[in-house]
């Protein structure tokens, strides 16, 4: 119960931090999402949703190769932060 509650807090803090400080000042932050980022700035495409397919592969690699428990908490995660991510202008 509190792991998905520490999941909660940490997907709301990550995607208030990149809607409201990281992508509006074009701060890149690193890994798949500062790739986003830069995809969002050059193109039209919502950051959130390049996110999303970004990280699809690593996700569903992932799948492959975790227990149930850790899977069940990843993919609680996953669609908790890109509804945050998503949400917020």
């Amino acid at each position: 119960m509190y792991q998905l509650l520490g999941v909660i807090f940490g997907s709301l803090i990550t995607a208030l931090s990149f809607n409201l400080f990281l992508i509006p000042n074009n701060i890149l932050s690193s890994g798949i999402g500062g790739v986003a980022i830069i995809i969002g700035i050059l193109t039209p495409f919502n950051t959130g949703l390049v996110n999303l397919l970004l990280n699809l592969p690593i996700l569903i690699l992932d799948m492959l190769s975790l227990e149930n428990d850790s899977l069940v908490i990843q993919l609680y995660q996953f669609s908790h932060f890109r509804q945050r991510y998503m949400l917020f202008p």
